[in-house]
């Protein structure tokens, strides 16, 4: 049974989307996808993992599949949730064109200085692209391009205000607000979360929306930047698309 829309939040690393995508597992009335479309672009385009990436064997790779699979409502589900990365289908767009006018966006961005940093201690080695505020900002201006509704909200705001900031993004995507989707279990794993499990501790570890650092954002900016010094470079690449979005996102 094919559904009329499904719900992604497209997001760059290290935003608290994995929190997000947390919240709404625990719906109970959701098929819910992690990051899916990251199986098309490491191991199709590029032919290899990232690093604490363990892919699933059955998990579709092809993307036109894995397209599919998300518009797709399981048996006894009502809807479709998936988080994922606007870099890892930034170049595909006009062959998903047809899928991106059937589910519903909303953009999730976070600071770049502290988003940046956090990335930094998990893959010190991470490129320029994956750093996933310019491919957002692209993947934005298509989508406003092609007349298709888009939300974009701040990690910041969520962090500070989760149960409004939930019913906003709901009644944006046209599901009721749960109560529920404000507290979880401590660590209880998803089955999909398991091959990258590294990446989500913080997600791991909490029992609901955890209150973002209160560090300043240029000191903890700096201390990445000192250990690596082109963390420098990849802020002033990001930051104009990061402050463009910024001012396209809802206010609470």
């Amino acid at each position: 049974m094919v559904m009329n829309k499904s719900i992604a939040l497209w997001a760059h690393p290290r935003s608290m989307s994995t929190s997000v995508e947390r919240s709404f597992r625990e719906r109970g009335d959701c098929a819910c996808h992690h990051e899916p479309f990251m199986y098309f672009h490491y191991l199709v385009k590029f032919g290899t993992p990232y690093p604490g990436f363990d892919p699933e064997i059955e998990r579709p790779r092809d993307l036109h599949q894995i397209a599919e699979m998300l518009i797709t409502k399981p048996e006894g589900l009502d809807h479709v949730f998936f988080k994922d990365m606007s870099y890892y289908i930034i170049d595909q767009l006009e062959a998903l064109k047809l899928f991106m006018e059937q589910i519903t966006s909303i953009f999730l961005i976070r600071d770049p200085r502290l988003s940046l940093a956090s990335y930094a201690y998990l893959d010190p080695k991470f490129s320029l692209q994956e750093a996933g505020l310019e491919a957002q900002w692209n993947h934005y201006s298509w989508l406003k391009k092609n007349g298709i509704p888009v939300m974009v909200i701040e990690a910041e705001t969520i962090s500070t205000n989760p149960q409004n900031s939930m019913m906003m993004m709901l009644d944006f995507a046209g599901l009721p607000f749960i109560p529920e989707m404000l507290s979880w279990e401590e660590g209880r794993i998803p089955d999909d979360w398991i091959q990258a499990k590294a990446w989500h501790k913080n997600s791991l570890t909490s029992t609901g929306f955890n209150q973002l650092t209160n560090r300043d954002p240029d000191t903890v900016f700096e201390k990445a930047q000192q250990a690596l010094p082109h963390l420098d470079e990849y802020l002033k690449h990001h930051q104009p698309y990061y402050e463009k979005l910024k001012a396209a996102a809802i206010k609470i």
